[in-house]
């Protein structure tokens, strides 16, 4: 019977011999960052609860405002292809490169699969009186305001009623 190599180098190694290394034993994550991730937790919580229990008017919301124009829309197209027609049939953009306007189709597109909508009912695009544009789909109740992604973004859907 023949001994078994445990030197380093060797082709085996006994696992049971080797020494405790402290190195191997210290910690990923500092206790002093799960201790900032708790506290910064909790304090989201309590400037909410203060917020709400306050009554403080949510700074994030759009102000009340008069509507300019509104537009009843059809978006269609697959791909980056976008094609927009008003409510009388007339063709407003048909690209082969719609650009946000095929971004938003698609985004249109699977709100309306989550919401199990048949077919490809119109929407309404509103202007209003600050400048800001807002898509409506009345099938599924999203809302999507186009003013957030820029003034790039949002020409595209300007020259459509222009």
């Amino acid at each position: 019977m023949s001994e078994k190599p445990t030197g380093r180098g060797q082709l085996y190694y006994d696992a049971e011999h080797k020494r405790f290394d402290r190195q191997d034993d210290r910690e990923v994550i500092p206790r002093k960052l799960i201790y900032a991730m708790y506290g910064l937790a909790g304090m989201t919580l309590l400037v909410t609860a203060g917020a709400v229990l306050t009554g403080r008017t949510p700074s994030g919301v759009a102000p009340v405002e008069p509507a300019v124009a509104t537009h009843v829309v059809t978006i269609t197209g697959n791909g980056d292809a976008a094609r927009v027609e008003d409510a009388d049939g007339t063709v407003l953009l048909d690209a082969e490169n719609g650009a946000f306007v095929a971004v938003v189709r698609n985004g249109l597109d699977t709100v309306r699969y989550r919401h199990r909508v048949d077919g490809n009912p119109p929407v309404e695009i509103t202007e209003w009186e600050s400048g800001r544009m807002t898509l409506h789909d009345p099938a599924t109740g999203w809302k999507m305001e186009l003013s957030s992604f820029g003034r790039g973004n949002l020409n595209h859907f300007r020259r459509l009623f222009q």
